[in-house]
């Protein structure tokens, strides 16, 4: 049973480690490590590295790996762009060297980062920014400033829903017009973040804050006033009823929604997909989206 368990975690958190326009690969029955980079025409050291096996020899059928893509394979976080800086809060029984730890730092660099000069003196509910992780799920440094520009009441929001566009393409500037001028809608973009998929004016996992982030007021993503008034609403672009979200795009949502939570001290089940919340039924944000995935992957994250 425990050596079930580690192999679902593992197998789970180390999917998620996405590397930029990597492929994902379902282990069939019989494959070896070597015949599936072979495959590829990737080394196996590179798969290795991408989800952090800690026994090539050890994989099983259902597994999910990411394959990286040929062009980044053997780079490292850090010359990817990968800018490493998350936000943790203390739990009950923490300690530095435990947290430095499962982030791969050292304790001086939290303590630096955050201004400690007691190593023992950490207290629960204390935010932590941790930097240098060089985990591809980090949060840009760029977008957290811009996420923390408002200043947000603490309890001012419950939930956390996850759409998608429904359309191929599009961006958050096309979706605000549509919103204003379609819907009449005052506030215009009906969600507070949008996530890019290289089609129709934004990058492919690009993160952009609408208005109403900026100005904390409430979506208009929910077929509910009340839920409007406390659901974040973030919709990544596509239709995914009739293709998949990129990797690009589920790394973006899963680094944004973890900061959130650890940010707004929400639980993880906060976070929502348009159809479990939803008064009215939806089929958003579509069949092809992995919502498991994510939960996975946040709750890897968040122990």
């Amino acid at each position: 049973m425990r050596l079930a368990l580690a192999l679902v975690f593992a197998g789970l958190f180390l999917l998620l480690q996405i590397a930029s326009a990597g492929t994902i690969h379902t282990v069939k029955r019989a494959e070896t490590l070597s015949g599936i980079a072979s495959q590829y025409k990737v080394s196996v050291s590179d798969v290795v590295r991408a989800n952090r096996l800690s026994d090539p020899d050890r994989i099983y059928a259902g597994q999910k790996l990411i394959i990286p893509d040929r062009s980044t394979s053997g780079r490292s976080a850090s010359s990817q762009g990968s800018v490493g800086v998350i936000y943790y809060t203390v739990k009950r029984g923490d300690s530095l060297s435990r947290i430095a730890s499962r982030y791969q730092v050292s304790v001086s660099s939290i303590m630096s980062s955050n201004n400690i000069r007691n190593a023992n003196l950490i207290r629960v509910g204390q935010k932590l920014k941790i930097s240098g992780t060089g985990n591809d799920l980090d949060l840009d440094a760029s977008i957290v400033r811009k996420i923390e520009q408002p200043r947000v009441k603490s309890g001012r929001w419950k939930y956390i829903v996850v759409h998608h566009s429904g359309a191929s393409q599009g961006s958050a500037k096309s979706m605000d017009r549509y919103h204003r001028e379609e819907r009449r809608m005052e506030n215009g973009l009906a969600y507070h973040f949008v996530i890019g998929n290289g089609r129709g004016g934004m990058k492919d996992g690009e993160i952009a804050i609408g208005g109403r982030w900026e100005k904390q007021i409430q979506g208009g993503h929910l077929a509910s006033p009340a839920l409007n008034r406390v659901s974040i609403g973030i919709c990544l672009v596509g239709d995914f009823e009739k293709s998949k979200p990129t990797s690009r795009q589920i790394r973006s949502l899963i680094s944004l929604c973890h900061y959130l939570l650890v940010d707004l001290g929400m639980p993880r089940s906060a976070l929502q997909i348009h159809k479990q919340i939803n008064p009215k039924p939806t089929k958003c944000p579509g069949k092809n989206f992995p919502a498991k995935l994510v939960e996975n992957a946040i709750r890897q994250r968040m122990p």
